[in-house]
């Protein structure tokens, strides 16, 4: 993302700084003969710009089939992270302060009234 950034920031550089003489070149052009147009100016520079911004534009639309190596890296990180924490979660014991589920009153001690019932 970084790359594509930098490179389209110096090609549109590149073409801002050469677009007054491509057009001189091409005002010229238009008014000269076949042997004539030899050597009008220096249109090899935007020339590659323009190829780089295209390229770039290509290449960002264009998207790999699947994940690329970082989003597998970073997807094994995450597993690996999360299964130490299972791990970790599951080697501690729980807290003593809680019942355990043998010690715990019948469900139907717990059961909310029902409106309009008379306790």
């Amino acid at each position: 993302m970084l790359i594509s950034l930098v490179l389209t920031v110096l090609s549109t550089a590149v073409l801002i700084v050469h677009m007054p003489s491509v057009s001189a070149s091409a005002s010229v052009a238009r008014q000269a003969d076949g042997p004539e147009l030899h050597g009008l100016g220096d249109v090899f520079h935007p020339g590659v710009g323009l190829l780089v911004l295209l390229a770039i534009a290509a290449l960002n639309v264009y998207k790999p089939a699947g994940v690329t190596a970082y989003g597998w890296r970073k997807q094994r990180e995450q597993q690996v992270a999360l299964r130490r924490r299972a791990g970790d979660a599951a080697s501690t014991p729980a807290p003593a302060s809680q019942p355990a589920e043998s010690a715990r009153a019948p469900a139907e001690a717990h059961e909310p009234q029902k409106w309009g019932a008379e306790a």
